[in-house]
């Protein structure tokens, strides 16, 4: 191990003593207890593992405890699991899966992130293609739809408001999933729509998944999770592009 050194006025300055790197590193009072633990972030793809993993470096740098431990699973759901079960203790969501966290895993959320001081405000935005010549909001009755996830916030939630807002959608019951597929009535995408958790009953998850693959062997079509290539927003540019879906 090499020998501490200090500077002073440029100069390498030696006697430092013997105990330096101890008196550097002793714990924080009231935090002793958590010195040798382990705070384990689950995330879910190769992408955030780096980032958590650069995380942990940099936490460890400024000797911040307890030491962050990174593992990386297919789903946010698994993640949710990970969590409940105590295998990990932390992990991101955005606003869509909050509800489902405290629902149905009994998480609950401990901080939320701003950007630049600003009010937080999430928008969703409608894509088609630029051929398409639908004008209004009726004119997507019939249409092939696909969405980012059942229950997801700008792939789901917010345009079943904005139907329901605008008289468009029939539901029963507060049934959402069968009004929607029957809005849609040339078939959807809507990972996750057979999963009981999102879509209580299945209702219409044959509808609402229609349109999905699932992975490059034609599996995990009706599972909500990453493996799926038209799941969330890079999977719904893919099927605006190979015109699986119209919107």
């Amino acid at each position: 191990m090499p020998s501490v050194v200090a500077t002073l006025h440029g100069q390498p300055a030696s006697g430092l003593p013997r105990d330096f790197l101890h008196s550097v590193r002793k714990p924080r009072r009231g935090c002793e207890h958590n010195r040798n633990g382990i705070a384990t972030i689950c995330v879910t793809s190769p992408e955030e593992k780096k980032k958590c993993e650069d995380y942990s470096k940099a936490a460890e740098a400024q000797d911040l405890f307890p030491d962050i431990r990174c593992i990386e699973t297919i789903s946010k759901a698994a993640c949710m699991e990970h969590v409940k079960q105590d295998n990990s203790q932390l992990l991101v969501l955005d606003g869509g899966d909050v509800y489902k966290a405290g629902r149905y895993y009994g998480l609950q959320p401990i901080a939320s992130e701003l950007y630049n001081g600003s009010d937080a405000t999430y928008y969703a935005v409608a894509v088609m293609r630029s051929v398409s010549d639908v004008l209004t909001l009726s004119q997507l009755r019939g249409l092939r739809s696909c969405h980012t996830g059942m229950g997801r916030t700008a792939g789901w939630v917010m345009p079943v408001g904005v139907l329901l807002s605008e008289g468009l959608l029939q539901e029963t019951n507060c049934n959402h999933a069968e009004a929607m597929a029957d809005f849609f009535f040339a078939g959807s995408c809507v990972p996750g729509a057979n999963d009981s958790k999102t879509n209580p009953g299945r209702v219409r998850s044959d509808d609402l998944c229609r349109h999905c693959i699932g992975d490059d062997l034609g599996m995990h079509k009706y599972v909500y999770n990453l493996l799926d290539k038209y799941i969330m927003f890079v999977g719904c540019q893919h099927v605006l592009m190979n015109f699986t879906c119209i919107i």
